[in-house]
């Protein structure tokens, strides 16, 4: 049975471009999946979490890993997770070693099915992503960084988690290095319910690490002491403020990009004080776990924009944003009229 066409794509066999009739052996991203090169980070760990890359994507033999894997694990098992005193003692008891052994082989399996729903997961991710590898690229992710990264995501049992992992290896794949120990373990230690908490309001950071407060309901400041706790953000409640020097006095002029540069925002804001040459955002900062772990998250870049506006009102006298483009050069083009967020009060009577 010959392989499906977007597994020959991971290993990197020849295939026919349809829109080419030429064929390329080299790193390509294309709608039916990624084609790859030989020595490649993506087969190389998705296969090294699945124990076969072929499980990942091919419909016909979903149904049969799991029993497949049993039948092989089994006896294994059941002999290298047994001391000898135990092994004695089970040689008298078939009952307790059927028992210890069908334990085994269910953690096994649990744990297999985990790091499966990881791997596809990550490449669900990989298909969509703009990227390649070239044809001098090394081949695999750092084999420390791999063995844990395997040990956390086997015990990854829920959609969201799996979804995070798997998105965190995808990271890894496509720019080695993003991701150190220190966050795999702190991801580790995150439940589901802390993971969507971080991705709501990461979604909402001004740039890499700097998340507006502004005067937080209750609810809101748990959500984020929680993070805190977690030790993905810092500065909850806190004094610390992001300096912004005004290119014109008076004025805040603040670009937010987005993924798409076409859906980026800037916020306009008069200061209530004229001769004002630096505005202060009273921010939260991520942490270094936390900024690793926003990369991978998209941005709601209107939505920073109505966050900062909040943050900063009681120091301005009218608020705007606009969307725009956001250029290599920094330059800003408008796209839209203005979003009026607060208006400028009427002069004084004469």
């Amino acid at each position: 049975m010959h392989a499906p066409e977007h597994i020959r794509n991971l290993r990197g066999e020849a295939m026919t471009d349809p829109l080419n009739t030429d064929v390329s052996l080299t790193a390509q991203v294309k709608e039916n999946g990624l084609i790859i090169s030989g020595k490649s980070r993506a087969l190389s760990a998705l296969d090294r979490l699945c124990g076969n890359a072929l499980d990942l994507v091919n419909p016909y033999l979903e149904k049969s890993i799991e029993k497949r894997r049993a039948t092989k694990d089994m006896e294994v098992a059941a002999i290298l997770s047994l001391s000898r005193a135990t092994s004695q003692l089970i040689e008298s008891d078939q009952l307790l070693l059927e028992r210890a052994a069908q334990k085994q082989v269910n953690k096994l399996l649990r744990e297999q099915h985990n790091r499966d729903e990881v791997a596809r997961a990550a490449y669900d991710y990989l298909k969509v992503e703009p990227w390649f590898e070239s044809d001098t690229d090394p081949g695999e992710i750092n084999p420390d960084w791999m063995n844990r990264f395997e040990a956390h995501a086997e015990n990854a049992s829920t959609v969201e988690m799996q979804h995070l992992w798997g998105k965190i290896l995808a990271g890894e794949i496509m720019h080695p290095g993003d991701f150190s120990l220190s966050t795999l373990r702190t991801v580790s230690e995150i439940d589901h319910v802390t993971a969507l908490l971080f991705q709501k309001y990461a979604s909402i950071c001004i740039n890499a690490k700097s998340l507006p407060q502004k005067n937080a309901e209750s609810s809101e400041f748990n959500d984020l002491l929680a993070l805190q706790d977690a030790g993905l953000i810092t500065e909850v409640g806190g004094f610390w403020q992001d300096e912004i020097p005004l290119a014109e006095k008076g004025v805040l002029r603040y670009p937010i990009e987005a993924p798409d540069p076409t859906q980026s925002y800037l916020v306009i804001a008069e200061l209530r004080s004229a001769e004002s040459q630096k505005c202060g955002i009273p921010i939260a900062m991520l942490t270094r776990q936390g900024s690793e772990l926003a990369r991978i998250i998209p941005k709601d870049a209107y939505a920073a924009a109505i966050r900062l506006a909040a943050a900063i009102d009681d120091q301005c006298k009218s608020i705007s944003v606009v969307r725009g483009q956001i250029h290599s050069n920094g330059r800003f083009t408008t796209l839209a009229q203005a979003e009026v967020i607060k208006a400028a009060p009427p002069p004084p009577a004469a």
